[in-house]
């Protein structure tokens, strides 16, 4: 957003102050973004000291009237994004906060609310037919014990009701940059992951052909969400993911894995708690059973002169850097 338009940010950062939220942003700048001067874009950037699961995100009442008179449009990509813990742990930032957006959009100027979702959600969906989840698609209910989509399935549920102007931009497996491999500070809370890394403890990985695995450059789908707020679409709800889908042989062949039959590895490893829980598919198959497309998105993404990435052995090795 910075590099593609002229606007002006309003950051919302955990913070005790505006000021030691900027320090907290400029340092996460300097890890994510080494070889760029963020001073460049200073003067458009507004900090916020606030929390999404605090009553008006914390702020205070003549900030809140000013952020609502203001801004224009809100991106709503905060959130809890463990796969683990207790339900509680994810009703504040991921449902609380949404509910707080919902007020804000509906004070002031109008606004238009973009929501960073999860196609996980496909995971929701109950298999029939051909399996398949569209775009267009929402899980009537959960169905499988997932505090984390479960939370965001909430928040869609809520967003759905609230009557105000949104877009949706459910993404796939996020990873590092296409170039530099460069991803989430906080590495030990992505589930994915934390799964190669058992793979790798273990020195073995099922076998299991299915090219189920996309592999979503965090630079190329932050592209593809900005081109997509940004181009005029009757599509709501977005599927943004690198439809070039690797399986676990590609992974087995980046870090030198045995590939052992998927029942045999289940019975032989069962014992490793935290590797199931971080590749749950391993304990429940039926899992990989509904399948996200995302035909409609790639055909406003092309026309916008938007590629993927294809996924090479090097950006394989790169995923534990």
């Amino acid at each position: 957003i910075l590099n593609q338009s002229n606007s002006t940010i309003y950051l919302l950062i955990r913070a005790e102050s505006a000021g030691e939220g900027k320090k907290r942003f400029f340092r996460l700048w300097n890890y994510y973004f080494p070889m760029e001067e963020p001073m460049l874009f200073e003067s458009r950037l507004i900090f916020l000291a606030g929390d999404l699961s605090h009553d008006r995100l914390g702020l205070s009442e003549e900030i809140w009237t000013t952020v609502s008179e203001t801004v224009d449009s809100i991106l709503h990509a905060g959130a809890n994004v463990r796969h683990y813990g207790r339900f509680e742990e994810f009703l504040g930032t991921n449902i609380k906060g949404t509910k707080t957006l919902i007020e804000l959009v509906k004070e002031g100027r109008e606004k238009e609310f973009h929501y960073i979702s999860t196609v996980s959600l496909h995971l929701l969906e109950k298999p029939h037919g051909l399996g398949l989840f569209f775009e267009d698609d929402f899980p009537e209910e959960p169905h499988l014990e997932n505090n984390y989509l479960e939370s965001k399935w909430e928040a869609e549920r809520i967003l759905r009701l609230s009557g105000i102007n949104v877009r949706y931009y459910r993404l796939g497996n996020l990873v590092g940059h296409s170039k530099t491999g460069i991803f989430q500070i906080n590495a030990q809370d992505n589930a994915f992951l934390q799964s190669i890394q058992g793979f790798k403890k273990i020195g073995a990985i099922p076998v299991l052909n299915e090219a189920f695995i996309d592999l979503s450059f965090i630079d190329q789908t932050s592209e593809a969400v900005w081109k997509l707020m940004s181009t005029p679409s009757p599509l709501r709800c977005f599927h943004i993911f690198n439809p070039h889908r690797i399986n676990l042989k590609d992974l087995a062949g980046a870090y030198d894995l045995e590939r052992v039959e998927m029942e045999i590895f289940y019975h032989s490893f069962y014992e490793k708690k935290e590797l199931l829980t971080h590749a749950s598919y391993i304990g429940n198959p039926r899992m990989l059973m509904t399948s996200p497309l995302n035909d409609l998105t790639e055909v406003i993404l092309n026309k916008t002169g938007h590629k993927w990435q294809s996924p090479e052995l090097e950006h394989m090795q790169k995923l534990l850097i």
